[in-house]
């Protein structure tokens, strides 16, 4: 009995183990309050917004944020603004890449169409409000936001991850207390 706790026991760690893929996430900063130094920058015209088809009208700069990594902060004419924070991830693994796809991330094999490094990236939009009389697009006074307020925070797992941890928790209480009861 004692062998067979132990077996689950470790099947479940090992398991729980091999699903983790969580990769570390450079800190993006808000279009609310933009950072980095100023890759491009154009006050107006027609842009495109990664993941989307649609043009969109108004101004649009980017931010070097982390080695190739950005933050491209559009301001639409309606006062409707659109961050994407692309990740260069030719560092990461697979597992890495597609648990932040998971996470709502748009795969781009190749950051050149878009202005960018001859690399892979990853990228992913969240909605702002913006005044379009400021530099960089943005004003606090009217972020509405979309719930994405924290950036920056690295994807840690998902719920199967989590599940595994939580039974693998209680499965080690269940066999420690089966252990110390034969034991007695």
């Amino acid at each position: 009995m004692k062998n067979l706790i132990l077996v689950v026991l470790l099947f479940v760690f090992f398991a729980a183990a091999g699903k983790s893929h969580a990769a570390t996430l450079p800190t993006f900063p808000s279009c609310l309050n933009p950072q980095g130094t100023i890759k491009s920058t154009y006050s107006n015209g027609t842009h495109g917004i990664v993941g989307s088809s649609n043009s969109y009208s108004g101004s649009d700069t980017v931010y070097n944020v982390l080695g190739n990594s950005v933050t491209q902060c559009f301001c639409g004419s309606d006062g409707q603004g659109i961050q994407t924070n692309w990740f260069e991830v030719s560092g990461l693994t697979q597992g890495e890449i597609q648990d932040l796809k998971n996470d709502g991330w748009f795969e781009v094999p190749n950051g050149l169409a878009w202005g960018l490094a001859d690399k892979p990236y990853l990228a992913k939009n969240s909605n702002y409000s913006c005044n379009t009389s400021r530099v960089g697009g943005a004003s606090a006074s009217n972020n509405t936001g979309n719930g994405d307020g924290v950036m920056g925070l690295a994807s840690t797992g998902n719920s199967f991850i989590l599940f595994l941890f939580a039974f693998g928790s209680v499965a080690a209480l269940v066999a420690a207390r089966i252990l110390r009861k034969s034991a007695k």
